[in-house]
């Protein structure tokens, strides 16, 4: 257990229990690796730096309107899972969101560009960039806008030119697609929304079902 604020450094029990939290990841990781094991449960807002480097854990907040994660530039988080917290920032390297609420998320260039990313019942808003020689599969299932209103302010997909493809299945609000240039595959079920097409979206085979909208600027042919 992580809580940055009331927390102390070390490693020896009992520091690291719930009622003894320490305060900061280098020693989490330490005290988990030791004792086998695999979640990493933070109290309250954390940052993360950017020499951060976690693999393998689940990182769990106490649900996003009480924990918030910020991952500064640089971080690294290899085959980790995020779950119940509001997160932003460059999680380069997680491999999953689940019951968040995410905020402008960056991923940067990584030695794993092919693993796929699997978010699951998440809040999305602002900008979700990929690094440009991604090429794995996003996943978002059950997942909705966090905008005011369908269409206003709706989330961005930036797929930076990457080959990345994208499955998103009951998805409901608006949602917004960019730099779509390398022939990309995207399939959009809509519970009901509004998706819009950027004029940077000039290739690619976009598949859309359900209940909505279409605002094309894009100059795709198919």
């Amino acid at each position: 257990t992580i809580d940055a604020l009331s927390g102390v450094t070390g490693t020896t029990f009992p520091i690291g229990t719930a009622q003894e939290p320490v305060n900061n990841y280098t020693d989490a990781v330490t005290i988990a690796t030791a004792r086998g094991l695999r979640k990493l449960q933070f109290h309250g807002h954390y940052d993360f730096p950017a020499d951060t480097y976690i693999e393998d854990l689940e990182i769990i907040g106490e649900g996003f309107q009480a924990t918030t994660l910020t991952c500064i530039s640089g971080a690294v988080f290899h085959h980790c899972e995020f779950i119940r917290t509001e997160l932003s920032g460059f999680p380069t390297g997680a491999s999953g969101m689940t019951h968040c609420l995410l905020q402008d998320l960056h991923f940067a260039d990584f030695e794993d560009n092919d693993e796929p990313i699997y978010i699951d019942d998440c809040l999305i808003d602002g900008t979700f960039f990929l690094p440009s020689a991604y090429t794995g599969d996003i996943n978002l299932i059950n997942c909705s806008s966090h905008a005011l209103a369908v269409g206003v302010h709706a989330p961005i997909f930036d797929f930076n030119n990457s080959s990345s493809l994208a499955i998103i299945r009951n998805w409901s609000g608006g949602i917004e697609m960019h730099n779509v240039t390398q022939a990309n595959q995207i399939s959009i079920d809509l519970i009901s929304g509004n998706i819009i097409l950027d004029a940077s979206v000039t290739n690619g085979h976009i598949h859309c079902r359900g209940v909505g909208t279409i605002s094309d600027s894009s100059t795709l042919s198919t």
